[in-house]
């Protein structure tokens, strides 16, 4: 079972590294905004961002396009930062702005009076243990008619040198897998993308911090690490070592979906 309260910690202490080091979920949010652009048209909106996180980045990714007035929910189990409220506060197309300290799997659960136009949420759907049943109480309790759900995640192949020496990891779905959630949810796709990225270090030290400093940890519960078993998993990864660098890899899903 996914601890919650721990995945919470490491990215709160995460908070003021993760949008310098979280290289390829930018590069998502930005996937992300430039879709939306074909899809969404100019009128006021109401926007729900489920999995915002401290820096509430793809809200702030999605910003910068603005040309009309959104209604903002944030919603993540994560406080957010106080600069980062202060500008989306002071953005001159920002209107309402609401944070909401919730278990976004619980709150989706919950029937809402206001019907968001726009749902976001980028590299946060991962650590969902039911999506199909999230994506279907997003369907029922938070999404108008006609509104969009814009999201991302990764797919199967993600951090495969990780996976293939842990047997301890998150629980990831391959793009056709993806398709059937939302089919059964409900929603019609309009794009589904998947990319691959892969970042490269030149020592297996860096790479891990490279994981502490956005928040990410591969193992779905904590491990035990003895000297030992570290010393076997560095040897393992030599194994992928591309001429003087150490991968990491990336699978990113990007899904436009509509509620018709």
């Amino acid at each position: 079972m996914i601890n919650k309260d721990k995945i919470a910690f490491n990215f709160t202490q995460a908070q003021d590294t993760y949008a310098t080091n979280a290289i390829v979920q930018k590069r998502m949010g930005e996937k992300i905004c430039q879709l939306l652009n074909l899809f969404i048209q100019e009128r006021k909106l109401k926007v729900c961002d489920l999995g915002a996180g401290a820096g509430a980045n793809l809200s702030l990714q999605y910003s910068k396009s603005l040309t009309s007035k959104i209604d903002l929910t944030l919603v993540d189990l994560v406080e957010l930062k106080q600069e980062v409220k202060e500008a989306l506060l002071n953005h001159q197309f920002v209107g309402d702005l609401q944070k909401i300290k919730a278990d976004l799997v619980l709150w989706c659960k919950e029937t809402h009076k206001t019907k968001y136009d726009l749902i976001l949420s980028n590299a946060t759907l991962q650590w969902v243990e039911n999506p199909q049943g999230l994506l279907k109480d997003i369907f029922d309790n938070l999404i108008q008619e006609n509104g969009v759900l814009a999201f991302s995640t990764f797919a199967k192949d993600n951090f495969i040198e990780l996976k293939s020496l842990t047997e301890n990891s998150l629980t990831y779905y391959s793009k056709e897998e993806w398709l059937k959630f939302l089919d059964n949810a409900g929603f019609k796709v309009l794009v589904a993308q998947e990319f691959q990225s892969k970042l490269y270090f030149e020592v297996l030290k860096d790479l891990f911090s490279h994981l502490k400093l956005t928040g990410v940890n591969n193992l779905k519960t904590s491990a035990h690490w003895t000297k030992t078993k570290l010393l076997d998993f560095y040897k393992g990864f030599e194994q992928f070592k591309v001429g003087k660098h150490y991968p990491l890899t990336y699978r990113p899903l990007i899904f436009i979906c509509v509620k018709n």
